[in-house]
């Protein structure tokens, strides 16, 4: 039988921006959140001393040992009600330099790690009432040229993945993406960056609402799965 108990939430890339937000919406809906992060964890750690229902997990997710831990942190048997796969990289590249680490880097992290993370987790999912996948997509993908190619491609394949991940996983649990026109800046700097650090402060002055309102209608899981909706933030 599934379970009705404190819903529980996994969020991945959750030390800053996006992240960070999506743990306090889901802290103020009454979940017990999982919120993983890779370097920048005081915003988190500050949240925690509140005596939240919040749990950390520092790891890369780039390595198979980071991907055990974070998944680790749900024991065999207990129940997942919402995992959001948000961790992700931002670094220009020009045409002429983009190399062979730089696909594998983004499609790694933007195709892999959320296909591993559901396929790792789905038994914990299953038991679930209210099982919900979200993945953090970028709605402008399909305009980002030169340099930005291998980010785009990543972004583009990451929503094939949740429309196949919809039909894998049938009816039991809803998967979405949500796809922020805001993601990233328009006009990133050079060099290998992760998108947290380059739109920290432009964040800081946008609104999260739209990102608010849309991360509701999922919740109530009244969308059909595959849904991927556009957030004008």
């Amino acid at each position: 039988n599934k379970t009705t108990s404190i819903p529980t939430a996994l969020v991945t890339g959750a030390g800053r921006r996006i992240g960070l937000f999506l743990v306090k919406t889901l802290l103020d809906q009454g979940y017990r959140v999982i919120a993983h992060y890779r370097q920048s964890h005081t915003r988190l750690a500050s949240l925690q001393e509140t005596g939240v229902a919040l749990t950390l997990v520092q790891a890369d997710l780039t390595t198979a040992a980071g991907l055990m831990k974070v998944c680790d942190t749900i024991p065999e048997g207990e129940t997942l009600d919402m995992l959001i796969n948000n961790a992700s990289i931002f670094y220009r590249r020009d045409r002429g330099d983009i190399t062979r680490e730089d696909y594998l880097d983004f499609y790694h992290l933007h195709v892999v790690i959320p296909a591993l993370m559901v396929q790792k987790l789905k038994s914990n999912l299953d038991l679930s009432a209210i099982g919900i996948v979200v993945n953090l997509l970028d709605a402008r993908d399909v305009i980002f040229h030169g340099g930005f190619t291998p980010y785009a491609l990543s972004r583009l394949t990451a929503r094939e993945l949740t429309r196949l991940q919809a039909k894998e996983l049938g009816s039991a649990q809803r998967v979405y993406g949500l796809a922020l026109e805001r993601l990233l800046p328009d006009a990133p700097g050079n060099g290998k960056e992760d998108a947290e650090s380059l739109k920290q402060e432009e964040d800081a002055h946008s609104s999260l609402a739209g990102l608010h309102t849309g991360l509701m209608s999922l919740l109530s899981r009244q969308l059909p799965t595959g849904e991927i909706l556009t957030i004008n933030s």
